[in-house]
């Protein structure tokens, strides 16, 4: 009996300092969950990961799985959280990433606001060094919108299945942007026009959207995946090294 109490309590014991290194935010009404690897302290890099359309901050965190690569090279990580709608707003969360989507785009949501909200509340906390960015899908575009904005300046941008869906694009200087798309996306056509969402959204073409910021002087790195489609485990292993060490890599330029 006494054994299995030890046991119990160790169990707990490491259960409870799995969870040490994630804590929830807030920011006015939004909210953000941030992951703080042991051991670090002062500024670091920071990566700030967007979840696609209908997803949220918990499920790109489990969809992403970038934490061992945040613990072995030094980065914290803020997954941010988009607008959903019903009572608790908590459904079908968007960005309003310009031309798309969903409640974020119809409430007219300042979702550059809350991304430079977070920059600016990390580093007033001295937490925060170089800022980079990753999205899938509609995150995706968000990060093109936040890139393309350049409300604050970000080192390097990760961009998977995502397109350009806002005019101009002036980012601040300098800036790397991967851009990882799948030319057999039904959801984000790779060629552009009408998704097969039930919104009908018209998508920029990968073309387009690369050439956007190319044309405004960002680094890009194209990963053009033959024959992928539209879900993130799909891209993900698709790639050589896996999407979690291909995005730490390129954040820090191996």
């Amino acid at each position: 009996m006494r054994r299995l109490i030890c046991m119990t309590l160790i169990m707990l014991a490491i259960a409870g300092g799995a969870q040490a290194d994630l804590s929830e935010r807030q920011l006015g009404a939004r909210s953000f969950l941030l992951f703080e690897p042991p051991g670090t302290s002062g500024r670091a890099p920071l990566l700030l990961a967007l979840h696609g359309g209908f997803g949220s901050a918990n499920q790109y965190r489990g969809a992403l799985k970038i934490e061992d690569e945040a613990r072995r090279r030094g980065f914290r990580i803020a997954y941010l959280q988009g607008t959903g709608s019903g009572l608790r707003g908590n459904f079908a969360r968007t960005w309003n990433a310009g031309g798309c989507c969903g409640p974020a785009r119809r409430k007219g949501m300042d979702d550059v606001g809350y991304i430079t909200g977070v920059i600016d509340t990390l580093r007033s906390e001295g937490v925060a060094g170089s800022v980079h960015m990753i999205g899938h899908s509609n995150g995706g575009m968000m990060v093109y919108r936040y890139l393309c904005g350049g409300a604050r300046r970000i080192a390097s941008a990760v961009i998977t299945a995502g397109a350009k869906m806002v005019g101009t694009c002036s980012p601040k200087m300098p800036s790397r942007a991967l851009v990882i798309h799948g030319t057999d996306d039904p959801r984000v056509p790779f060629k552009g026009g009408k998704g097969s969402g039930l919104a009908g959204v018209v998508f920029t073409s990968y073309r387009q959207s690369v050439g956007a910021l190319e044309a405004a002087g960002v680094q890009v790195k194209e990963v053009v995946l033959r024959g992928i489609g539209h879900k993130q485990r799909d891209i993900s292993q698709a790639l050589p090294a896996g999407l979690s060490a291909t995005t730490a890599a390129f954040m820090f330029e191996d």
